[in-house]
């Protein structure tokens, strides 16, 4: 009986300390990220096509000055290389207590040739950095 209560003793203290070396053991949730993302519409369409660029800046506290004006690239390519490069390099024009923050893009474009085209929009922070968005596929298709 004794050897019981001693192995059941023994056995809640080796869970309790494994629990509580599992909470310290666990990383912290790392902070959350600005998030870029990109839409197109319409992803596929017959020559010439009309395509609407969507871009979204999420996650961005008001007061971020880096995201202040920032600014933008679009950029293009097929499998044969860069086709479009769109720069916007924005200045702060307000006073400088007040931040200003974009947080939707949109870009519009003809296009002429068949293929398939991958576009990406890049924004240029204040302190050099570089929020990239996910890329997204268009396809052209001749009508001939």
């Amino acid at each position: 009986m004794a050897a019981t209560l001693f192995a059941t003793a023994l056995l809640s203290q080796s869970l309790a300390s494994g629990a509580a070396t599992a909470k310290k053991a666990v990383p912290p949730h790392p902070a959350d990220k600005p998030t870029l993302t990109l839409q197109v519409n319409p992803r596929n369409g017959f020559l010439p096509l009309t395509v609407t660029l969507y871009g979204r800046l999420e996650g961005v506290e008001k007061a971020d000055t880096r995201f202040c004006h920032a600014g933008v690239e679009w950029t293009g390519e097929t499998g044969a290389g860069q086709v479009m490069r769109s720069t916007e390099d924005t200045k702060c024009l307000h006073a400088p207590t007040d931040t200003v923050i974009e947080h939707a893009y949109q870009k519009t474009i003809q296009l002429s040739n068949e293929g398939i085209y991958r576009y990406q929009l890049i924004l240029h922070l204040n302190d050099g950095e570089k929020i990239r968005s996910n890329t997204v596929d268009v396809r052209a298709i001749s009508n001939n």
